[in-house]
């Protein structure tokens, strides 16, 4: 499908060499935008820092766009940002060779850890500008095809918590775990997205622009071909990144402004 949605937005480009110009002869527009967006924690023992609400760290971008005709543009995005996850403090069962009885597999309660992770997307998409509007200002919506990435940084990651082991002696009690995980597997995302937009001139040359997209995730997968193994600590940290990738980008909205030549 990526290859496919390359090949049309190559197709659109080749057509856009040769396109009539834009508003007040403009064929091109570049533009830095902010993002921000809504979210909610997803399930699992990786979630963003943040509790539920209005997300305050914004994500850059960087666009460029080209007029194709006087109603329909092709876009080229760029972003990133840099998130940090906590591991919350939920059951997760572990093998130790020390554990009571038959049965190897403990519950064990993580302390509340943090750490940084880089995302980076590519987006390339087109825009159809609604009605009388000329491209590349007005109303308009835009459907694209995003492709990112992301890792944590740093090599490992040490994490702390607890089990509860039962004796006749003293009975239930927590006992002290410690454990590291490494930390350099990277997790891969694409999505479809659709928005819709606004653009104005405020002069000449520069704009302003709002607009807001929804996202839907078409793949998600790690370099690590084990990351959906529940036992073990190392692959289910990059499984829950993509989970929090997918859920953190299902919504957003952009502000930015940007330059017409």
């Amino acid at each position: 499908m990526r290859s496919a949605f390359i090949f049309l937005f190559l197709l659109a480009l080749c057509n856009a060499c040769a396109a009539q110009p834009g508003y007040m002869g403009k064929r091109f527009s570049a533009g830095y935008y902010l993002e921000f967006f809504p979210h909610a924690n997803f399930s699992g023992n990786y979630s963003a820092k943040n509790e539920p609400g209005f997300e305050i760290e914004p994500e850059h971008h960087l666009n460029l766009t080209w007029v194709v005709n006087r109603r329909w543009e092709l876009l080229v995005d760029v972003s990133r940002r840099n998130r940090e996850y906590t591991i919350v403090r939920r059951p997760f069962y572990i093998e130790l060779e020390s554990a009571p009885d038959n049965d190897n597999q403990v519950s064990i309660n993580f302390n509340d850890k943090f750490q940084m992770a880089q995302e980076t997307y590519w987006s390339f998409g087109i825009r159809k500008y609604f009605w009388n509007q000329i491209a590349p200002v007005g109303l308009y919506h835009q459907f694209a095809y995003v492709s990112g990435k992301a890792r944590f940084r740093g090599d490992q990651l040490a994490l702390d918590g607890t089990y509860s082991q039962y004796s006749n002696q003293t009975g239930y009690q927590d006992i002290p775990y410690s454990t590291t995980i490494k930390t350099k597997q990277e997790a891969k995302v694409s999505f479809f997205s659709y928005g819709i937009g606004l653009k104005r001139p405020i002069s000449k040359l520069l704009y302003f622009s709002v607009e807001a997209n929804v996202q839907v995730p078409l793949s998600g997968y790690s370099n690590n071909p084990v990351s959906r193994r529940e036992n073990n600590l190392d692959d289910h940290l990059t499984y829950h990144l993509i989970k929090g990738i997918q859920t953190h980008n299902s919504f957003d909205i952009r502000v930015g402004l940007g330059w017409m030549f």
